[in-house]
């Protein structure tokens, strides 16, 4: 019991901290980027939930019993899920609006990362390297 706790809090606490460090950004005002670049935060949402939809499945790989492609769907869905909530808590903060557009790269972004995170990690797996954090 105390081992499934352990490996419940080494990887799924790291999404909770991370959807944590996400909603705190977005409670803020927007920030300015200098130099200005055009759509770069279309770029910073692709990368934020490419990082989450990697720490999603890393966490239903050791603490559910799906198959692959079960779990990079899953990852995906529930990233782009947290990305729609944070369009709708933005609506809410001042000078922050919600975007359609923001949850499409939300999407794009854990989707991309999460396909170049399951076929690095087969190919890894294949050749006998381990990359294993236990």
């Amino acid at each position: 019991m105390r081992d499934n706790v352990k490996v419940y809090l080494l990887y799924w606490l790291p999404v909770l901290i991370y959807c944590y460090i996400i909603f705190n950004f977005s409670s803020r005002e927007s920030i300015r980027l200098i130099p200005s670049v055009s759509h770069i935060d279309k770029v910073l949402h692709m990368v934020a939930y490419g990082v989450l939809g990697i720490l999603l499945v890393r966490a239903f790989q050791k603490t559910s019993t799906y198959n692959r492609k079960r779990i990079a769907l899953l990852a995906i869905i529930f990233a782009t899920i947290y990305g729609i909530s944070d369009e709708i808590h933005q609506s809410f903060v001042v000078s922050r609006t919600a975007d359609i557009y923001d949850v499409i790269f939300d999407f794009l972004g854990a989707a991309i990362a999460v396909q170049v995170y399951s076929l690095l990690s087969q190919k890894v797996k294949k050749s006998g390297i381990l990359w294993k954090y236990e």
